[in-house]
């Protein structure tokens, strides 16, 4: 088995791209892994997002046993939520893991990895709170090229349509973070070595449908920018050392919008109030400060409140076309800010979206956990529940499809023992992208855009890895894998196995909880 591991996340990439690439001669390198390694398409945590997806690859388990299920997490009132980090983390990482084994890690990007849990090197992610991202802190002093290290690109560029100049910053972003990245291999001792290309979810958030049909080849070069890069880990991968590629989610292009909060309002489940706008939104990354910060900057504020919406709604063309002038023109170049100043009634509301675009799996308002809702029992808790399940499987769009395939309950999700205030339903990605925001009084708007889908990528190369191409797997997968590759004993319940990648097979050694116990014991310094 392998000494050591090197993982490189590619963030929301998918095969349906990549292999476009490959076969393009784009990425001859991630061609060559693929080719003599073993490749997978990836399942992800449901909801396929960043913050629950990564959580699950480190800690091989569900969200609902890991604690971070979404960006946000709910606190005893579901107007107020906490930004999701390493905190909320409810059992061990795979580096934890490894550090009480005597190993050593390095990892650099690694989402939900701030406030730092270990001494050993880090560089955290988008979800970093203030400025500090490298730590310890002396790594500045001892590796200058670190002080070049930007978590995000310029958003000004992608809101105001510059896109080739958005995607040269990306690439410069990358080249910023490959020159710390390179020190850290090269100087560093390390057992296992993380390293996000964040760039790969940017793009395709900005661009995805853009990439698939070719319309915009600039966007290449960030592709072959990267796969240079995989060459430069292929060929400084240390003797014996095993390299992993994985994506945290895929993406997807969407044809139509659901306005799910709007659509709860109609069926008497929401209730909204006027709030300022500030209230119903909450920042959750690096680039939502930056696109924040550039609407504060306006020099004007205009608040709409939900009457004035509800006239302009008279004349659906006219909605139409303020709906297109504030995101094509407004937002873009005007040096006014629009404030919706429509909120959640949560006093008066039973289901919703808690947070509208930072949030899409749906919240129960039960009085027993939230102070704002209504005392239910269990029976009209599963009732209520049952009710809006069923409704939505059953819901059409214009064209006739079904919104969702399918919606599912916690405990499908995350088995019996389900955390206290996790989400209570979730839905299926389909042909419609659902949204909590109020500023349509039309359910369903055609529009595309790019989003997170549910199958991301995954694929090793080395010397006992073996030659082949696997069915779909589990995120929850890889985490028992690296262990296994280390020759380290597995935790007890986890939700992945061991996948079916090596040349040279051997038992899969798995630790009682007792073990475990006594072996984070040992690890605090009393």
């Amino acid at each position: 088995m392998a000494r050591r591991i090197a993982v490189i996340g590619l963030d929301g990439a998918t095969f349906e791209l990549l292999d476009q690439l490959m076969d393009r001669g784009d990425m001859p390198n991630l061609q060559r892994i693929c080719r003599e390694g073993v490749r997978a398409p990836l399942r992800s945590t449901m909801p396929p997002y960043t913050a629950p997806a990564w959580t699950t690859f480190a800690t091989g388990v569900n969200p609902g046993k890991h604690g971070c299920y979404d960006f946000l997490l709910p606190t005893a009132d579901l107007e107020q939520f906490d930004l999701c980090n390493s905190t909320h983390i409810q059992v061990p990482t795979i580096y934890e893991l490894l550090h009480q084994a005597g190993k050593r890690s390095v990892l650099v990007n690694l989402p939900n990895s701030f406030p730092p849990k270990l001494p050993t090197p880090t560089i955290t992610d988008m979800l970093t709170i203030g400025d500090q991202c490298v730590f310890p802190q002396s790594l500045l002093d001892t590796y200058p090229s670190l002080r070049q290290y930007r978590l995000a690109p310029d958003e000004e560029l992608q809101v105001k349509g510059k896109l080739t100049e958005y995607v040269n910053d990306i690439i410069a972003v990358e080249q910023g973070h490959m020159a710390g990245v390179k020190d850290l291999w090269q100087q560093e001792p390390w057992d296992l070595f993380y390293y996000l290309f964040s760039s790969t979810d940017w793009i395709s958030h900005a661009m995805y449908s853009q990439l698939l049909d070719g319309s915009f080849p600039k966007a290449y070069d960030l592709f072959r920018y990267i796969d240079t890069q995989l060459g430069w880990f292929m060929d400084h991968l240390p003797a014996d050392t095993h390299l992993y590629l994985l994506s945290d989610h895929g993406f997807k292009v969407y044809r139509h919008t659901f306005y799910f909060n709007k659509w709860l309002e109609q069926q008497g489940y929401l209730t909204t109030k006027s709030a300022p706008a500030a209230q119903f939104h909450q920042n959750i990354s690096k680039q939502d400060e930056q696109k924040s910060q550039l609407q504060n900057s306006k020099r004007f504020n205009v608040s709409v409140s939900g009457k004035m919406l509800k006239l302009l709604a008279v004349v659906k063309p006219v909605e139409r076309f303020a709906r297109w002038f504030y995101h094509r023109v407004a937002k873009p170049w005007l040096p006014i800010k629009f404030n919706l100043d429509v909120t959640i009634d949560f006093e008066n509301t039973t289901v919703c979206f808690p947070k509208g675009r930072t949030m899409t799996a749906i919240y129960i308002n039960d009085g027993r956990k939230y102070k704002q809702g209504k005392p239910m029992t269990d029976a009209e808790y599963i009732a209520l529940r049952d009710e809006v399940k069923t409704k939505l499987e059953n819901l059409r769009g214009p064209d006739g499809q079904a919104v969702t395939p399918k919606v599912y309950t916690k405990e499908e999700i995350y088995g019996t023992a389900t955390p206290e205030r996790c989400p209570d339903l979730f839905y299926e990605f389909g042909d419609y992208w659902f949204v909590g925001q109020f500023h349509s009084s039309e359910l369903f708007v055609d529009e595309v855009s790019s989003k997170h889908g549910p199958v991301g990528m995954f694929a090793a190369w080395g010397k006992n890895i073996a030659g082949q191409e696997l069915p779909e797997q589990p995120i929850a997968s890889i985490m028992p894998t690296l262990l296994h590759d280390l020759d380290q004993a597995l935790p007890p319940n986890l939700d992945g196995t061991v996948l079916p990648i090596f040349k040279t097979a051997r038992p899969v050694r798995s630790a009682t909880e007792h073990q475990q116990l006594d072996s984070l014991l040992s690890s605090v310094n009393i």
